[in-house]
């Protein structure tokens, strides 16, 4: 599993690396090496064949659908009850820091508003999204940041304090740490001239 979690992360930045925004959707499915298939399983990959036998223009398109609900399938089957309860949580996590990424999170604030202790919610995270509650957060934070970056003219302390950091020199630092380039230049990079700042 925990090289699965470094497998993600090594994933996941180098896609920073070549897009402009990296949505917050992270999900991972840890299939077994071996598994035997249920009917419907079999049913769903038989489909999957079949569409071989469609025109071209159409075939792609219902392959990749088809494939998908082939591995929520399998993602389906392979959720225990106690995986069912952390993705529940985790997603409750995520659901929360989304509706409040604006104001002052702490990892006490979602104990009391999720009535969970912070080392449960954090594992939870951990097992469904590859991140703590916290790094979720600044990382939707950032994400925010670029999309008003490039959708805006807002000053840096401007955007600093609609995506929730109190500090604009943090937001600066934590960006380009995150981002490895500076929210001004970021920002340069993606329209092509420079802003306010």
């Amino acid at each position: 599993m925990d090289q699965c979690m470094d497998n993600q992360a090594a994933l996941i930045n180098n896609h920073k690396k070549t897009a402009y925004l990296n949505h917050c959707e992270v999900c991972s499915i840890y299939l077994p090496k071996f598994k035997k298939l249920s009917q419907k399983s079999l049913d769903i990959l038989e489909q999957f064949f079949e569409l071989d036998n469609e025109p071209r223009s159409l075939r792609n398109w219902k392959k990749q659908a088809t494939f998908q609900l082939f591995i929520q399938h399998l993602d389906q089957e392979l959720a225990s009850k106690t995986d069912s309860t952390a993705i529940q949580l985790a997603e409750k996590i995520e659901l929360f820091i989304r509706q409040n990424y604006t104001t002052k999170l702490t990892n006490s604030l979602m104990q009391k508003e999720l009535n969970y202790h912070p080392n449960y919610m954090a594992k939870c995270m951990l097992k469904v999204y590859g991140m703590t509650p916290m790094d979720y957060l600044l990382q939707y934070r950032i994400e925010q940041a670029k999309k008003l970056l490039i959708q805006t003219e807002w000053s840096m302390s401007r955007i600093a304090e609609e995506v929730g950091f109190i500090h604009a020199t943090y937001f600066s630092s934590c960006f380009s740490t995150h981002e490895d380039i500076s929210p001004l230049n970021f920002r340069k990079k993606f329209i092509g001239h420079p802003q306010k700042v």
